[in-house]
């Protein structure tokens, strides 16, 4: 199975807005940045891919992006809660990519969506 290895932000991460001290603890953070998306491949003789990346983190406790998932809160707080979610899957492949893979058809990337439950 693929191992998706995530590096975070390289530079520059920094809140979008300054939070005043009177205010409560609900504020409404982004952070945006940029790395590597490495991901290694099982197969024999296959590359290793390696992807330039947006680094963004954002919730405003209604919806959420976290790198490459975004999501919706259906229930609960951010700290914990059911939300609705998605993110890309770039496991694809070509059958040129190895030769265990000699004969098979092509794999395009995709998505996958669903409920998350967190805490």
């Amino acid at each position: 199975m693929s191992v998706a290895i995530f590096f975070l932000a390289l530079w520059g991460s920094a809140p979008a807005g300054a939070a005043d001290p009177a205010e409560p603890t609900t504020e409404k953070r982004a952070y945006v940045g940029a790395g590597p998306y490495v991901q290694s491949q099982p197969y024999a003789g296959a590359d290793t891919f390696i992807l330039p990346s947006p680094v963004v983190f954002f919730d405003n406790r209604l919806f959420y992006v976290r790198w490459t998932r975004i999501g919706m809160y259906l229930y609960g707080q951010q700290s914990w809660g059911i939300s609705l979610t998605a993110q890309p899957v770039p496991y694809g492949y070509a059958a040129a990519d190895s030769p265990a893979l000699a004969g098979m058809a092509d794999r395009n990337s995709s998505w996958e969506a669903g409920f998350a439950i967190g805490g």
